[in-house]
């Protein structure tokens, strides 16, 4: 693609190498949906919703926690209801490139209760 050491190749590989960046940032980048699993930006937003007693040690989550299945049993219950994305296409950027997530328990939406959905954002 690009030959020689002279100030051209230099711009050439820069290009080059931005059009890779771009690439592989576009494999990675979070997207829109409805339901199914969070594309997660920071980690697992299941955590960032479910309910804790003010007791439980989240700090020290690990298989030593004595509340561990139960902080796994409390996250794994809350389901995806939306996911937006930062999309350039839409004028939308939430942070740095980061996403909204509105979550939902499975009761609650088999109710149609959405006003009991939870909110939370992760962003780079």
């Amino acid at each position: 693609m690009w030959e020689g050491h002279g100030p051209l190749s230099f711009i050439a590989a820069l290009d080059c190498g931005r059009h890779f960046q771009d690439a592989v940032w576009n494999l990675r980048r979070v997207r829109h949906q409805v339901g199914g699993a969070p594309d997660g930006v920071q980690g697992e937003v299941e955590y960032e919703v479910a309910d804790f007693p003010d007791d439980w040690d989240l700090d020290e989550f690990n298989p030593d926690n004595p509340h561990f299945d139960d902080i796994l049993a409390e996250a794994a219950r809350w389901r995806l209801l939306l996911q937006i994305a930062s999309d350039d296409e839409a004028g939308m950027l939430w942070g740095d490139a980061g996403a909204l997530y509105w979550l939902i328990d499975p009761e609650d939406l088999a109710a149609g209760r959405f006003d009991q959905a939870r909110f939370t954002w992760q962003c780079h």
